[in-house]
């Protein structure tokens, strides 16, 4: 009997411990619901494009603003019981700064890989020389190594704003991100909570001196939906759910690699700004140039194949009107010499007054000086 009941025993042991060793940990390693990537598909695609990528399967490209950087653009830090806590402003922020990694292509930009676990920020920090920096983690790298992510990957600010929750505005400039990097060293910090490791960044106490203020810790608690972060003097709400593996989820649009839609997809700092920018030149240079070259051309060049168009711009211009008279005396005679003409009419009478009696008129004696001055301008314009 005895022996029954230890066989019995026994195998009632060993099946619970076959029924929880057949549960993923994905669901039992965050608190809430459970979801799978098929979440991850459907709520950020209204957002970005998933794409299928050669290297890491389904990825997501984000539509985003110029100068668009993970970790960096539209969010802040705050301290929680898990560390340095990236908040992000946007109403996707939940799943691509908590779950999986960012990486950087030449010709697409920033993208997103899914993974399951979630964390405060998948980044690596780095302090040093008055500043703090971070960078988000490429896919497939663990935390606690330590490895050289590209400098360009890297954001600072002065440690004094490293909690401002308008952060960017204090962000080193790019172009001094390469000396800022140099006298900065890794930050190793890690939290450790129900069998997982959470990377933490700069500890509290540290930030406290260096800012001189007190610093809160607000608790991580979970909401039941998507969306942005709530963050309250105590708390921080963020939906958190747990990811299960699920090998039929798929999103619902998907796009190769090679066939990624102009409007989105390259980080636009990238791409983006360069567009925006071509497109202004074009706007503003491209009327202006225009009328500059038809002012500053020489008119003799243009005005004797194109009348129609040179003949208003001598019109309205008047500090040009004499240099296209040299090219058109026929036009020329017309619009600036006929008030001459009048005058040159009634003197020739007046020639052969003088003539007669040289003498009997001092203003007559004036008029052949005018017709003399007269006949050298109309012989000048003519040659």
């Amino acid at each position: 009997m005895k022996t029954l009941n230890n066989y019995i025993k026994t195998l009632l042991l060993s099946v619970t411990t076959l029924i929880i060793l057949s549960v993923p940990k994905e669901s039992y390693a965050q608190p809430g619901i459970s979801i799978s990537f098929q979440q991850f598909y459907d709520e950020l695609s209204p957002y970005g494009q998933w794409v299928d990528d050669p290297d890491y399967g389904y990825i997501w490209i984000p539509d985003v603003e110029p100068g668009f950087q993970p970790y960096a653009t539209n969010g802040y830090w705050v301290m929680t019981d898990y560390g340095n806590t990236w908040v992000s402003n946007y109403q996707w922020g939940w799943a691509p700064f908590h779950y999986g990694r960012w990486n950087h292509h030449n010709r697409y930009g920033w993208y997103w890989v899914p993974d399951y676990e979630w964390g405060p920020a998948w980044v690596s920090w780095r302090s040093g020389g008055g500043y703090y920096g971070w960078a988000p983690l490429t896919p497939g790298v663990s935390i606690g190594v330590s490895i050289n992510l590209p400098v360009n990957f890297w954001v600072f600010v002065p440690q004094r704003y490293i909690l401002n929750s308008r952060i960017n505005r204090y962000y080193a400039p790019r172009t001094t991100i390469v000396n800022v990097y140099q006298h900065t060293t890794i930050i190793n910090n890690t939290y450790r909570h129900n069998s997982r490791t959470y990377i933490t960044g700069p500890r509290r106490t540290e930030i406290q001196r260096v800012t001189r203020t007190s610093v809160p810790v607000r608790k991580i608690a979970t909401t039941t939906r998507p969306g942005t972060a709530r963050v309250s003097s105590r708390s921080v709400e963020i939906y958190r759910p747990n990811v299960t593996r699920n090998t039929q989820a798929r999103p619902a649009r998907v796009n190769t690699a090679d066939n990624i839609r102009p409007s989105a997809g390259r980080t636009n700092a990238t791409r983006g700004t360069s567009g925006t920018t071509s497109s202004t030149r074009q706007q503003t240079t491209t009327p202006s140039t225009r009328p500059a070259n038809t002012t500053r051309t020489s008119p003799a060049r243009t005005n004797t194949n194109n009348k129609e168009v040179t003949r208003p711009a001598t019109r309205s211009n008047t500090g040009s009107t004499t240099r296209p008279a040299a090219t058109r005396p026929a036009s020329s005679k017309r619009s600036n010499i006929q008030p001459q003409t009048s005058v040159q009419r009634p003197s020739t009478p007046s020639r052969s007054t003088v003539q007669r009696s040289s003498t009997t008129n001092s203003s007559r004696a004036a008029a052949p000086a005018r017709n003399g001055s007269a006949r050298s301008g109309r012989s000048t314009r003519n040659n």
